[in-house]
């Protein structure tokens, strides 16, 4: 099997993403999608065994360790306020509430949030399928929304 897969998680307008980017030379688009379907749903069904209450704990106590000195340096510090100034409205104690919200997570509320964030009843969840030919040498190159309408097409 040969394909790019990458993912992450944003913030956007206050509400929080999660995306999955994949590229193949390859796959088809709609074959890859089951791929990742497949992948998700038994990552949800085996989460508890493959994430016990230890594990858990350790992961969450990182997160807050990481929360806690990850705005060391002035660079790092600006943009922070930067962030919260400006994108989050003053909310310059947003860090505090994140911290106080993970020591407050109990490993039920891990468990249930993630199972319906991950499992098919998520009705919040979209696939955009793009197919199309790599230009050689092949160069990733920005575009604008406005684009995208020219370059593709659109199936419901």
């Amino acid at each position: 099997t040969g394909y790019i897969a990458h993912s992450d998680g944003t913030e956007i307008e206050a509400r929080l993403f999660q995306y999955f980017l994949v590229q193949s030379n390859s796959h088809e688009p709609a074959e890859l999608l089951y791929r990742f379907e497949q992948f998700i749903e038994e990552f949800n069904d085996s989460l508890a065994e493959n994430t016990p209450v230890e594990r858990f704990k350790t992961l969450k106590t990182s997160l807050i360790d990481s929360l806690r000195t990850r705005f060391r340096n002035l660079n790092s510090k600006t943009q922070l306020w930067d962030h919260l100034a400006f994108e989050r409205g003053a909310e310059f104690d947003f860090v505090e509430k994140r911290i106080s919200a993970l020591a407050a997570l109990s490993y039920e509320d891990f468990l249930k949030h993630a199972n319906r964030f991950f499992g098919r009843e998520n009705r919040k969840r979209l696939a955009l399928l793009f197919q199309g030919k790599l230009a050689a040498p092949f160069a990733y190159e920005p575009i604008a929304l406005p684009q995208i309408d020219k370059m593709a097409t659109y199936t419901k």
